[in-house]
């Protein structure tokens, strides 16, 4: 089975259990809102590396969230995170969807303000990692988690997400076993 099909098989189960195999029940956080994977995302991480969430992350409810955001969020409590990203801003066909455009010019200030900021303290930021290579990164016995943004319209099968309302789903990634 390849990485997508075993991941895509896990992720769009209604039962959380062949998602997790039962095993990261306690870091698991259901979504409160449509808008939120970014905050469940960045809180379970917390979880996975520090066991405890000591701030979650706290946003204006129902506004864009960006990568960098996340970002700044866990380096700032001290997760060893690298981000990877094909755009060092905001992708400009954003600005054609309503859930972006109503804040894009608060939000493209902001968001290069975070990129400037990590770049002063030089955290990391590469350019986007192949599946392969994440794969790879997650099949490892390290301890490494990826939050990683996938096209919000591939989960419409579900009806998870409203075409065009968003462009993108935040998702982790604990662990790859190609055997499974």
């Amino acid at each position: 089975m390849s990485f997508f099909d075993a991941f895509f098989s896990a992720f769009v189960s209604d039962d959380k259990s062949k998602a997790f195999c039962g095993l990261y029940d306690d870091i698991y956080v259901q979504q409160q809102f449509r808008w939120d994977c970014g905050i469940a995302t960045t809180t379970m991480v917390l979880r996975w590396y520090k066991n405890v969430v000591d701030t979650p992350l706290e946003w204006e409810s129902a506004t864009p969230l960006w990568t960098i955001d996340l970002f700044v969020f866990l380096k700032e409590r001290g997760v060893s995170a690298v981000m990877s990203t094909s755009v060092k801003g905001i992708e400009p066909g954003h600005s054609d969807i309503p859930w972006y455009s109503e804040h894009m010019d608060k939000d493209r200030e902001r968001v290069m303000r975070l990129f400037d900021l990590a770049e002063q303290k030089g955290w990391a930021i590469e350019d986007p990692v192949p599946t392969e290579a994440l794969a790879r990164h997650l099949s490892n016995e390290e301890e490494i988690v990826a939050i990683v943004l996938i096209n919000s319209n591939n989960l419409i099968p579900r009806g998870g997400v409203d075409q065009n309302k968003y462009a993108g789903h935040y998702i982790l990634l604990l662990k790859y076993n190609e055997d499974d």
